[in-house]
């Protein structure tokens, strides 16, 4: 089990950060789950699927249109058919936004780059689609569900028209796919949790298939859940988690055959994160904190490099005590922060969205795993910042506002940390001790 990493704040720690971050709910209509989180050049957006009014079936997809600060800028809703959630997002080599929501007619909803609706179908196929891929030549891969069968196919992107459909993907339990990965040699991974009743996920079905659809290997893993899985050069690396418990991750390294190359356990107690991006040398994850017998389910976020957790930190709104966050997703922003999105559950669903400077903090508001056990002051500091803390001793290192390190030395329980030749600006001091790490953001003015 890996130590929780904590973090220092004070009065003076909230204060405009060169990094804007927010915590923001979206409750425009009776019930909306959020599903789909991108950035584009001058906003992020959130998409998903939403009850009509007066309460009745999700049969409205909604698109939530927010500045960088998280204030609405536009909303637009489009009609569809019941739709039980949003299953796949992607987009195509002219700017094209493709979004699917699950119904038995399967509903293929393009739009522009504005974000108004241009087509909706589903490739003129039998069956309804579940997912969709844009892969390295700019055809689309697909999947519909034909009573619990799985058949992909690829996709002209342009015209639609069919290029080849694959073999069957069968086996015993139902599910539904989480996700699809595509190799540097055209190889195409598919991803499937399956459904239980206790716990309601009962581990994964993994498919590899050759670039022309035939079905190469196909094996289950039932001990845990695949959460975000990529291709590292011809070998998968998944996070792994364990249904509706927190407390056990694993980043796994498996070949195509699921042989299993290695297995690093990243467990921190109560966590369980499904979601994960690679930024640089770190993987940042996504997913749940779970509270005491799951009365409420915070927002998480961790980092890990080289196999450990550097940290990770769980955020509620105050208004929302007991509400339930359900991460659906996480991605990298151009102001090298980090943005997860989903839905809540307080009395009705509605949507959010988390926005995070680079280490992980929302400026302003305290994460619930924060013990306040370390002075740091003045801020801001000018030439010299001291560090005070009972019984502490161990290694600092020095970081930019991107996160680069600029220096390292040991430091004792009244540290004096001379930052007299730093330009003004945020920084960040990693404390390194046996017990824990701690990270300290400062002004230099």
């Amino acid at each position: 089990m890996k130590t929780i990493i904590t973090i220092l704040f004070s009065l003076a720690f909230i204060y405009a950060s060169s990094q804007t971050t927010f915590l923001k709910s979206y409750p425009y209509w009776q019930n909306s789950q959020g599903y789909v989180i991108i950035e584009e050049p001058d906003c992020y957006v959130i998409a998903g699927i939403a009850q009509s009014e007066p309460v009745g079936n999700y049969d409205r997809l909604f698109v939530l249109k927010v500045n960088y600060s998280g204030d609405t800028i536009w909303t637009k809703t489009f009609p569809t058919t019941y739709s039980g959630s949003v299953t796949s997002y992607t987009s195509d080599a002219h700017g094209n936004r493709y979004i699917i929501s699950h119904s038995p007619a399967g509903n293929v909803h393009k739009f522009d780059s504005n974000w108004n609706l241009i087509y909706t179908g589903n490739f003129e196929l039998f069956d309804g689609i579940i997912e969709i891929k844009l892969l390295a030549d700019n055809s689309f891969f697909v999947i519909t569900d034909h009573w619990g069968e799985l058949i992909p196919y690829k996709i002209n992107s342009e015209n639609f028209d069919l290029i080849w459909y694959g073999d069957v993907l069968e086996n015993e339990y139902h599910g539904y796919v989480s996700f699809v990965a595509e190799s540097p040699e055209g190889k195409i991974v598919v991803v499937k949790n399956n459904w239980g009743l206790d716990p309601l996920e009962i581990g994964s079905t993994v498919y590899c298939l050759s670039s022309e659809g035939n079905l190469i290997e196909q094996y289950d893993i039932l001990d845990y859940v695949l959460g975000t899985t990529v291709f590292e050069g011809e070998n998968l690396l998944s996070l792994a988690y364990h249904d509706r418990q927190g407390g056990y991750n694993a980043l796994i390294r498996y070949q195509t055959d699921g042989t299993i190359i290695s297995t690093n356990d990243i467990s921190v107690e109560n966590y369980s994160f499904r979601h994960f991006i690679k930024d640089g040398n770190r993987i940042v994850m996504a997913g749940n904190y779970f509270g005491p017998n799951l009365n409420f389910y915070n927002i998480a976020i961790g980092s890990v490099i080289d196999g450990e957790i550097e940290w990770s930190y769980n955020y509620r709104e105050y208004q929302s005590p007991y509400a339930k966050y359900y991460s659906a997703g996480i991605t990298k922003t151009t102001d090298n922060g980090y943005l997860i999105g989903g839905s809540k559950q307080a009395i009705d669903y509605s949507s959010f969205l988390l926005k995070t400077d680079f280490s992980g903090l929302l400026v302003g508001l305290k994460p619930m795993n924060c013990t306040n056990k370390f002075k740091a002051y003045p801020i801001p500091a000018t030439d010299i910042l001291t560090i005070e803390g009972s019984s502490m001793h161990g290694l600092i290192e020095l970081y930019s506002p991107t996160g680069i390190l600029l220096s390292g030395d040991t430091f004792n329980e009244n540290y004096k940390l001379n930052i007299s030749s730093l330009p003004k600006g945020v920084y960040f001091a990693k404390l390194i001790t046996s017990r824990e790490t701690v990270i300290v953001k400062f002004i230099k003015n």
